[in-house]
C-alpha cells in the first residue's frame, strides 16, 4: 500500500502546478509540523532561552486560545519517554501552553538552579536536533521529550479542508530549517495541494512557505494565527499532533 502511495505522489510531483503567492491559509499535517515545531517550542520555552531572556513570560499569551501543548515524558511509544530524565529527575507531563498562554517551561538541574526554579524532568542529552546516539558526547540541557498538541474540534483532515475553504495543503517540505533562536522556519514545497471550495484539489510544488512561531504582542506569528485544529492526532518522531491550519501565511511561488 505504501509503495502505491509513493508512486502516486511521484506522479503528482511531475505534473504539479506552481505554488500561488501571497498571504494564504496553509494546512500543515503532522509529518510537516514534526520538522520544526518540537525543536523551536522546546528551546523557546526552556531554561536556556529563559537564562538568555528570550523566553516569553509565564502567563503571557503567545498562541491561539485553542492551542494546548504538553511536553510528555511518559507518552506511550514516544522517543523521549522514560521514567527519569538524563539527570535522574522523574519524568511527567509538563503543560507548555494552556489555551495559548505559557504555562510551565522546561528546566534541568543547572538552569533551574540558576533561575530559582525546580527541575521539571527535562534534562536531556539528546534533543530534537541531536539523536539518542549522541547521548554521551554532551552535557544535559533542558529539552523536550515528546511534544503533544491536544486535539481540536475541526474533525478529520477532510472536514478541516472544508472549514478552510480556500488555501494550500502542504504535503512535503524539502527541509523546514527551524531556527530556535529566532523561532523562524521556512522551506521549499516539494509537494502540496490547492484547497478549492473546501476540497483538496490539484497538486502544486515549488516556492517557499515559512514564518515565525513567536512574536511580540500585536505582531503576527504562526502560533497566534492557528485557526483550525484537527481532531485526530498522529505521532511522528517527537511530535504528536493533529493537522493544523494557519491563517494568512506568506507563500511565495517559483513559477
Amino acid at each position: 500500500m505504501t509503495k502505491f502511495l509513493w508512486c502516486r505522489k511521484a506522479s503528482e510531483v511531475r505534473r504539479a502546478a506552481p505554488m500561488p503567492s501571497g498571504e494564504i491559509s496553509v494546512v500543515f499535517p503532522a509529518e510537516v509540523l514534526a520538522d520544526f515545531l518540537p525543536e523551536i517550542l522546546g528551546y523557546r520555552l526552556g531554561g536556556v532561552a529563559a537564562l538568555r531572556h528570550m523566553m516569553p513570560a509565564v502567563g503571557s499569551e503567545v498562541a491561539s486560545p485553542e492551542l494546548d501543548v504538553t511536553d510528555d515524558g511518559l507518552f506511550p511509544f514516544g522517543i523521549g519517554s522514560s521514567p527519569w530524565d538524563d539527570e535522574g529527575t522523574p519524568q511527567r507531563p509538563r503543560p507548555l501552553l494552556a489555551h495559548g498562554t505559557v504555562d510551565e517551561p522546561l528546566y534541568d538541574l543547572l538552569h533551574g538552579s540558576a533561575l530559582g526554579q525546580r527541575p521539571t524532568g527535562s534534562g536531556r542529552r539528546d534533543t530534537a536536533s541531536f539523536a539518542p546516539w549522541f547521548h554521551f558526547t554532551r552535557a544535559p540541557i533542558p529539552g523536550p521529550s515528546t511534544t503533544v498538541v491536544a486535539p481540536g474540534t475541526a474533525g478529520s483532515d477532510r472536514e478541516l479542508a472544508e472549514a478552510v475553504g480556500e488555501g494550500v495543503w502542504i504535503d512535503q517540505l524539502g527541509y523546514a530549517f527551524p531556527d530556535p533562536v529566532s523561532s523562524a522556519f521556512g522551506g521549499e514545497v516539494r509537494l502540496g495541494y490547492r484547497i478549492r471550495q473546501g476540497r483538496i484539489a490539484e497538486p502544486i510544488r515549488g516556492g517557499t512557505v515559512g514564518g515565525v512561531l513567536f512574536a511580540d504582542a500585536g505582531a503576527p506569528s504562526v502560533l497566534r494565527s492557528i485557526h483550525h485544529i484537527g481532531s485526530h492526532p498522529r505521532l511522528v518522531g517527537r511530535l504528536s499532533t493533529p493537522t493544523m491550519a494557519v491563517e494568512g501565511m506568506t507563500v511565495s511561488s517559483s513559477g
